[in-house]
């Protein structure tokens, strides 16, 4: 069951990182597309899966948030990402301060990425 539902969740990562790319690009040039309440709730509906399968996948292996240290960090970094992409695709937001938010978001996803691969937290 575990590599399937690894397969399952980096599947879910990749689209819901393309989704984010998407989303970025059409924020920073002002395309009505961000707005699109459809397409937004598609790009939900994509991160609650994949946050899903990510539960999934601690139940399998045994470690749980606020029990082992990398996957509580992870769990953080993923609430700030959330927070940071949702500043940054706020309708009517200074350019300037939506790329800070769309690159502080990445810098997460970063973070993310590299704890799940060496499951070491970095700061806890």
């Amino acid at each position: 069951m575990y590599p399937l539902l690894l397969k399952a969740h980096l599947v879910l990562l990749l689209i819901s990182l393309l989704s984010f790319a998407l989303r970025t690009f059409w924020a920073i040039k002002g395309s009505e597309y961000i707005n699109n309440v459809i397409l937004f709730k598609i790009h939900k509906v994509l991160n609650f899966v994949l946050i899903l399968s990510g539960l999934a996948l601690c139940v399998t292996i045994n470690q749980y948030p606020f029990i082992d240290g990398w996957v509580t960090e992870k769990f953080m970094l993923l609430f700030a990402y959330v927070g940071f992409a949702m500043l940054a695709f706020k309708p009517k937001m200074n350019l300037k301060l939506r790329k800070f938010c769309i690159g502080i978001t990445m810098v997460f996803f970063v973070m993310i990425f590299y704890i799940a691969k060496t499951k070491v937290a970095l700061f806890i």
